[in-house]
């Protein structure tokens, strides 16, 4: 009974115990699934604003490219330009050189003119002619000056164009190093984008395998609960089982008590009566002893007393009949065919007991053979006779009779 309730406790316990577990088991897989949603949406913002931004920056990154392809384009043409005016300037120099040279060599030429005019009269009209030709040469120089000084006007013009060209050129090439410093910086933008996305990607798989793996162990909890409530179903089965089988066992246990109280009692009263007839067989045994003691031949012809030895009494009580009074002559009577078997052997006292008595038929001083199949082995002779058994001696032994040999 102890053991019953012991065993119904044990089995709430664990049976609580695996209810609890299975609930903080539940909450944490709640806790992580809610968890892991909070993080898949921060993730799937952070990867929109992250792709966001890195299609803002690839825009950006184009836009840059192709305003430095302009600027490029710009100053190759400004490079060409600087070298066709370059070419226009040395041009001009050129052409500057060439009209000083002419210059300084135009000074000699009028300086003595002067001392060609102090000649004669008639050397001026031949020379006349000349001094137009001179004339003409002034008219031309002059007009040598004039494009002289607007080559230099022009020059002048160039030269601050050029400048302007230049402030302008180092302006683009400011321009292009800053340009290039913003698209390193936006390709560090974007590397650092995409590695933060690349982690981003690394944690929701990391997140999804822990998920997994959280599903798979609530999977195998839920067949454990499942194998532990058919294991508890089974032993509750058992438990009832059990308690019918001990319920059973307590009802035999009265059952057998109530028995033992009525063997104890039936012994008791068979052990009252057995007393009794022991004390019968013994006063009977006596009354043998005193009845019977006498002479007997033996097998010399001589007469002996011989002392009948104690009755062999079997376990079941057994019922005395009434003893032949000796006194009274017994009347001849036809024999019967009787067949027993030999029971006990008494070597000691030389008699054996045999499954023959009173109610077969069976009389003091009857001769029965032993035989051991087909084969006659002794003699006896009836010298005690009870209801169902009898006591007799043992005669002319030509082999140790046992018990099992057959008596006719």
């Amino acid at each position: 009974m102890n053991a019953s309730k012991v065993l119904i406790i044990v089995l709430g316990a664990i049976l609580v115990i695996l209810l609890v577990f299975s609930l903080q088991t539940y909450s944490q897989k709640q806790t992580i699934a809610e968890q892991y949603l909070g993080l898949q949406q921060k993730i799937d913002g952070d990867k929109a604003r992250l792709n966001s931004q890195i299609k803002s920056i690839e825009r950006e990154r184009d836009q840059l490219k192709e305003k430095m392809l302009n600027i490029n384009k710009e100053l190759n043409d400004i490079s060409l330009q600087r070298d066709h005016w370059k070419g226009q300037y040395n041009i001009a120099v050129k052409e500057k050189d060439a009209l000083l040279e002419k210059l300084k060599t135009r000074p000699t030429q009028v300086a003595q003119q002067p001392i060609s005019v102090q000649q004669p009269v008639q050397q001026q009209q031949v020379q006349q002619p000349q001094q137009q030709t001179i004339l003409r040469e002034d008219a031309y120089w002059a007009s040598v000056v004039r494009d002289k000084e607007a080559l230099e006007i022009k020059l002048q013009n160039l030269k601050n164009e050029l400048n302007q060209q230049l402030v302008k050129f180092g302006s683009v090439k400011k321009s292009q190093s800053d340009a290039s410093l913003e698209l390193s910086k936006v390709q560090q933008q974007k590397d650092e984008l995409e590695r933060k996305l690349k982690f981003s990607e690394q944690l929701v798989n990391n997140i999804s395998m822990e998920l997994v793996a959280e599903k798979n162990d609530k999977k195998l909890l839920s067949d454990e609960f499942s194998k532990v409530k058919t294991e508890n179903n089974s032993l509750r089965r058992q438990v009832k089982e059990l308690a019918s089988a001990k319920l059973s066992l307590e009802e035999g246990l009265q059952e057998l008590e109530t028995q033992k109280v009525k063997l104890q009692k039936r012994i008791s009263s068979t052990e009252s009566i057995v007393k009794s007839r022991m004390n019968d067989l013994l006063r009977l045994k006596e009354d043998l002893d005193i009845v019977y003691q006498g002479k007997m031949p033996d097998s010399a012809g001589e007469f002996s007393t011989v002392e009948l030895p104690p009755i062999v009494v079997r376990a079941q009580p057994i019922q005395v009949g009434d003893i032949p009074d000796a006194s009274i002559e017994q009347q001849p009577m036809v024999e019967q065919e009787l067949v027993g078997k030999i029971i006990s052997v008494n070597r000691e006292s030389n008699f054996a007991i045999i499954d023959l008595g009173e109610d077969a038929g069976v009389t003091l001083g009857r001769i029965f053979k032993v035989y051991r199949g087909n084969k006659p082995v002794a003699a006896l002779e009836v010298i005690q006779t009870r209801k169902d058994i009898s006591a007799v001696d043992i005669k002319n032994e030509a082999e140790p009779i046992q018990s099992g040999d057959t008596v006719r």
